[in-house]
């Protein structure tokens, strides 16, 4: 970063990578006990902790079908042992990876379509 972008920076700065970060970071829960949860860090209880408060929030999930990293039905098989109506999750999967907007025709449908979600909350709130 001092190097590249001339942040001065007094602390030590450790990135993802860094062994000695990415040998201590706590990569699992086990909430109340269920095992059979993915073994990564999962946020769809406070998600739905989150849905719960805000009774007029939505979520949109945004899956590449081919996505190597982040498989598309994860999403949908996590948030849906939640108790999370599915009125309140939109699921839209494009054809691309984990970076769907890389793909040009992913990246137009992406734009086009999830400018309506966002216009529509806009109106909402007036």
């Amino acid at each position: 970063m001092h190097d590249d972008l001339g942040v001065k920076w007094d602390r030590l700065y450790l990135f993802p990578a860094n062994e000695e970060l990415s040998g201590n970071w706590r990569y699992r829960t086990e909430p109340d006990g269920k095992r059979y949860e993915p073994m990564f860090v999962n946020t769809a209880r406070d998600l739905a902790n989150a849905l719960r408060l805000n009774p007029d929030s939505k979520v949109l999930v945004a899956s590449g079908y081919y996505d190597l990293v982040t498989p598309f039905f994860d999403a949908e098989f996590t948030l849906n042992r939640h108790d999370i109506r599915s009125d309140r999750i939109i699921y839209k999967y494009y054809g691309g990876g984990h970076m769907m907007y890389v793909n040009e025709p992913s990246r137009t449908t992406l734009l086009q379509g999830h400018s309506g979600i966002y216009t529509a909350a806009d109106e909402q709130i007036i």
